[in-house]
């Protein structure tokens, strides 16, 4: 009799490891995309190879462009790999390198030198050889990190997820100085005079780079998720936060302080993009923004915006003849955004409130930052599609990749990549 049992306890263990599998595979297939109508995709501009590479790939991704014709990107996974990718040769691998844990934050280059961290199940920072991936140094005096890494004044920052900045010199990843900020997920970000600020889920720090010592501290309305997004020069410099109470809210990068704010009608989890003198930003719900400090666009009390949308640009695309022309380089000038309209509110030192001008509603969940590319705004949907926008809100093209697309398209010299959710990297060019 207990044979028999131990013979059943074992069937029903074979059973549920058999269905487990089917239903774990069931969770994790996700259908390869559909090509896109013509009248659909538009003018869209032309594949030149695509390859799979790994897994779920994450983070922000690094570009060497140091050789021209030779071109790398560097792109880490969740199955704890880093890849070094060469574009100008269909994709072909130069090496892979597999690490301590999922490389959740992206890649950074720099001189030579490759820089990750890892997340789960063991947090690490690594220097590789940009050229061949074996290992410079590896500090493992740190947790789990998610956040990208950033290089200020010759230090490394890593901010890990117990809300601990290191601080680590390159030359060997000895720690310099640890301080505790708070959880967080984006990258600090360093500025011209020796100061980094550093973002937590409800506060923005303010670090000397050289010792770590805090110089000022605010709360932040909501969660900040994205990166910080520094613009302007001298007086009119600020950083650019994006939170999930659905606000986009400039800080002067000294002390901190609110310049100005808009409302926007969802959380905003990607960064905000500058081009010229607007910044545009889209909320999770596909609802693209703009705002332009410069001009005396307030705010009545709780009003978000009352541009009229594009038309076209919820749902169905409205395509034209000049649709695509603008692929290309991307050269966007992050510079010249400025808080001066010199208002009363702006003369009592209070936050002004902007209004957000509605470019277009998509209704459509966006999951990558925006991207520029010549005259066109790039956005990546939770479905696998990307999207072309001019600055009017109407649709220049798309193109359908394995979903999600969570990772920015990368603008090179000819064209631009873009990642699909299935570890897809495609080429494309005019």
């Amino acid at each position: 009799m207990p044979m028999k049992r131990l013979g059943l306890r074992k069937g029903v263990l074979s059973l549920a490891v058999l269905f487990g599998g089917v239903n774990a595979a069931c969770i994790n297939y996700r259908p390869a995309p559909v090509p896109l109508a013509r009248e659909v995709a538009g003018a869209a501009p032309r594949e030149l190879w695509n390859r799979e590479v790994g897994r779920a790939l994450s983070g922000r991704p690094a570009l060497d462009v140091a050789t021209p014709g030779d071109t790398t990107l560097y792109v880490g996974g969740y199955d704890r790999f880093l890849y070094a990718v060469a574009l100008d040769s269909a994709g072909a691998p130069r090496w892979k390198r597999r690490l301590a844990g999922a490389v959740v934050g992206g890649a950074l280059e720099r001189g030579g030198s490759v820089y990750a961290a890892t997340s789960a199940p063991d947090g690490r920072v690594y220097a590789l050889n940009a050229g061949d991936g074996k290992t410079r140094w590896e500090q493992r005096a740190v947790k789990e990190i998610s956040a990208p890494l950033t290089l200020a004044d010759g230090l490394l920052l890593a901010l890990d997820e117990r809300g601990l900045v290191t601080a680590l010199d390159t030359a060997a990843g000895k720690v310099r100085w640890r301080r505790l900020v708070g959880p967080g997920r984006a990258a600090p970000v360093a500025d011209d005079a020796g100061h980094v600020v550093v973002a937590s889920v409800d506060s923005l720090v303010r670090l000397d780079t050289r010792t770590g010592a805090v110089l000022a501290r605010t709360a932040t309305p909501g969660s900040v998720v994205a990166p910080l997004v520094p613009t302007g020069t001298g007086p009119d410099a600020v950083l650019l936060a994006a939170s999930t109470d659905s606000l986009l809210v400039a800080f002067d990068p000294a002390t901190l302080r609110v310049r100005w704010r808009a409302r926007l009608d969802a959380p905003v989890t990607t960064p905000p993009l500058v081009f010229g003198d607007t910044v545009w930003a889209v909320s999770r719900i596909g609802t693209l923004y703009r705002v332009t400090p410069g001009a005396a666009h307030l705010a009545t009390p709780g009003s978000v915006a009352a541009a009229p949308v594009a038309a076209g640009a919820a749902g169905g695309a409205a395509v034209g003849a000049e649709a695509g022309t603008g692929v290309g380089a991307a050269t966007p000038a992050a510079a010249g955004v400025t808080d001066s309209t010199g208002g009363p509110a702006a003369a009592a030192g209070a936050p002004r409130e902007l209004l957000a001008e509605r470019v277009a509603a998509l209704r459509w969940p966006v999951t990558a930052p925006l991207t520029a590319l010549g005259d066109l705004l790039l956005l990546g949907g939770a479905d696998g599609t990307v999207r072309a926008l001019r600055h009017d809100g109407t649709e220049a093209w798309r193109l359908a990749l394995w979903s999600p697309v969570e990772i920015a398209p990368v603008p090179v010299a000819g064209g631009f990549v873009a990642i699909g959710g299935n570890a897809d990297i495609h080429r494309y060019a005019p």
